[in-house]
């Protein structure tokens, strides 16, 4: 069974043995299934110091405990509002992140945040729902970052001004790094109604003791999804809190699951750039049935070939001795969508397969 662990433990994460601390990790197993809280103004905590706010405090669309098959419990937050904006969504709230990321080991400036969420589809045409989760302090509305589930209607991708999205603050207003809008691939095959994972990493920059800027990356395997921003401001994480609802009385508009915050020395292999090569690659015959053969224009070399599924596991990894052409034995995989992440002497490239 998954434990709730409130501390900052050593361990080796990635293949390059970076050093990092587990700041909080959250799977809601330990908690009786139900509400999260009686209370739905923020004021009082309920189960595991979680808060609950919901868009108005009459707002009878749950924030509950939910079993799932496979996984255990999850975070389940309904929809039951006419407007469906970031402001109006029910949001189940962390306080004190900033304890948390001031006691980490000095030098470990990035901040990693990874979840897994599950977005619900409606046949219903008047129907929209989604969700984000976001860190930001605890008197303003003032996101280090906030993503990703944002202003989708469900299954319908013709649909005005639905996005996905990530959002970061600025001194001149919130920005936004669009991950997919109408018409999109990204935004028009969204896995609706299957679990995801995402990683969001802020990568801080300090001067005397003090923030000043830093960078944001996004990372979405199941959607072939690597970007990044720049950001400049000072402000301190004090909160995390995830978000979800949408118009109708909706039960269930969204899910969450394995919350995770660490603290890093060095990013992982595959950031630092947007997927900025993955345009050079050739996959074919895909879809595949046996083998896949990769090839690039630019004749950058292959150090390393991993597979990932839609929903970001990893399944195996292969290393190359700098080759630009490579045939890869897709058999054993079963048919489906997968994502090869080829490890180059110039970066990452990201690449869509599909196994017949």
């Amino acid at each position: 069974m998954k434990t709730r662990i409130f501390y900052i433990a050593a361990v080796f994460l990635f293949t390059h043995l970076c050093t990092a601390q587990i700041l909080f990790t959250e799977n809601f197993n330990n908690y009786a299934l139900g509400e999260v809280s009686t209370d739905a103004t923020g004021a009082i905590p309920g189960k595991g110091g979680w808060y609950v706010r919901k868009a108005y405090p009459n707002n009878p669309a749950p924030c509950e405990i939910v079993a799932e098959a496979g996984r255990g419990n999850v975070l389940s937050i309904g929809g039951n509002i006419n407007n469906f904006t970031q402001g109006n969504t029910s949001r189940v709230i962390q306080k004190n992140i900033n304890t948390l990321w001031n006691g980490r080991t000095q030098g470990n400036n990035i901040l990693k945040l990874e979840y897994d969420v599950y977005t619900v589809s409606t046949s219903v045409s008047t129907d929209k729902m989604g969700g984000y989760v976001g860190l930001s302090t605890a008197t303003s509305n003032k996101y280090t970052v906030s993503n990703v589930i944002d202003n989708i209607v469900a299954g319908k991708p013709s649909a005005v001004n639905a996005k996905l999205q990530t959002g970061y603050y600025t001194p001149s207003g919130t920005q936004y790094i669009y991950l997919g809008v109408n018409n999109t691939p990204e935004y028009n095959n969204f896995p609706y109604n299957t679990w995801i994972s995402v990683q969001l990493f802020v990568d801080y920059e300090y001067e005397a003791g003090n923030v000043i800027g830093g960078k944001i990356y996004v990372y979405i395997p199941a959607l072939n999804i690597l970007k990044g921003a720049s950001f400049t401001h000072n402000e301190i994480i004090e909160i995390l809190h995830l978000h979800g609802g949408g118009t109708g009385n909706l039960p269930v508009a969204v899910k969450y699951d394995n919350i995770k915050l660490t603290a890093l020395n060095t990013l992982p292999n595959y950031l630092g750039v947007e997927n900025f090569s993955a345009e050079n690659f050739n996959l074919y015959p895909n879809p595949a049935s046996s083998v896949v053969n990769i090839t690039n224009t630019e004749n950058m070399q292959i150090q390393q070939i991993t597979v990932y599924d839609v929903a970001g596991k990893q399944l195996s990894t292969q290393k190359y001795n700098n080759e630009t052409e490579i045939q890869l034995n897709v058999e054993h995989l079963a048919s489906g969508t997968y994502m090869l992440h080829l490890q180059t002497n110039q970066g990452t490239a990201v690449k869509k397969l599909v196994k017949k």
